[in-house]
């Protein structure tokens, strides 16, 4: 969602993102999966950041730009899978978003163990890995959120769960940080 007055979402797990990833601010590249309404990288290009987006949909650029204000000239933008992206790219980013959903579906290419030491190589070792899982957490997707926990410990990372809700005992939908290191 968008709040047209105040030209700003009103998603709370972009809220917690900025918040998570302040340190870097400024002095990092950032490579966001699953560019939507570009409002992650609207938020990251006014913070500092050199941001690439990818996804698998071209028109995208175009549609964030018209109605959600997303400068398409200000980040770079590359038509692909976000696995064949970092499997053809030697990039290394400070922090990688995975924003990623085909309705209500989760691209189970891209939540492999594979992928994620892939995606870890792509991260600086200060590097943040967020993994945003658009569902609320109800009983029904709780076999998600340990299998993607699961998988990315497997691959070396270490990870926290976070709540997106700000507000204490409040659940909403949940999101990773990984790193390479414990922080």
């Amino acid at each position: 969602m968008y709040n047209l007055k105040t030209k700003s979402s009103v998603w709370k797990y972009i809220d917690r993102i900025k918040f998570y990833s302040s340190s870097k601010a400024g002095k990092g590249k950032v490579l966001i999966a699953g560019l939507g309404g570009g409002l992650l990288v609207s938020e990251f290009v006014k913070k500092g950041f050199k941001v690439d987006a990818v996804d698998i949909d071209k028109r995208l650029p175009e549609i964030s730009h018209k109605f959600f204000d997303c400068d398409k000239m200000s980040y770079n933008y590359f038509e692909d899978d976000i696995r064949h992206f970092i499997n053809c790219n030697d990039k290394v980013y400070d922090l990688i978003i995975l924003d990623l959903s085909a309705g209500e579906s989760q691209p189970e290419n891209v939540y492999t163990l594979e992928a994620f030491k892939k995606i870890s190589k792509s991260l600086s070792d200060s590097g943040i890995l967020f993994v945003h899982l658009p569902d609320n957490p109800s009983n029904d997707n709780q076999l998600l959120l340990c299998s993607v926990g699961k998988t990315v410990e497997a691959s070396g990372m270490k990870l926290r769960l976070l709540n997106t809700s700000p507000k204490k005992g409040a659940f909403d939908e949940y999101m990773f940080a990984c790193s390479k290191n414990q922080r």
